[in-house]
């Protein structure tokens, strides 16, 4: 279901298995509420961030320095990125389909 915010909030506490699974299931619960649609898309989104961290980063280190290098490395980023969101679809439509058998 990812890291999100009572993620942490579970870290950093001691809770019993029977107040760890309640608010588990609360999450679970709230998730179904909100829908697949907007679940999917914030798995899209994540796999987006995720693009845009790694890929200007694996251009500036491996700096070839010619103008026709750069086209290359942006046209290269671009045609990885529909992989990144089709990864992200198909993540959100797995852990969904896993929501939905528990």
């Amino acid at each position: 279901m990812g890291v999100t915010s009572w993620y942490f909030c579970l870290v950093f506490k001691r809770l019993t298995d029977a107040e760890r699974n309640t608010i588990l299931r609360a999450n679970r619960f709230q998730t179904k509420e909100l829908g697949r649609s907007r679940f999917i898309r914030r798995q899209i989104l994540f796999c987006l961030l995720f693009w845009l961290t790694p890929m200007p980063l694996l251009d500036w280190l491996m700096d070839r320095g010619s103008y026709s290098s750069l086209r290359s490395d942006i046209f290269i980023d671009l045609a990885v990125l529909p992989i990144f969101l089709l990864g992200g679809y198909l993540e959100g439509g797995w852990k969904w389909a896993d929501i939905e058998k528990e």
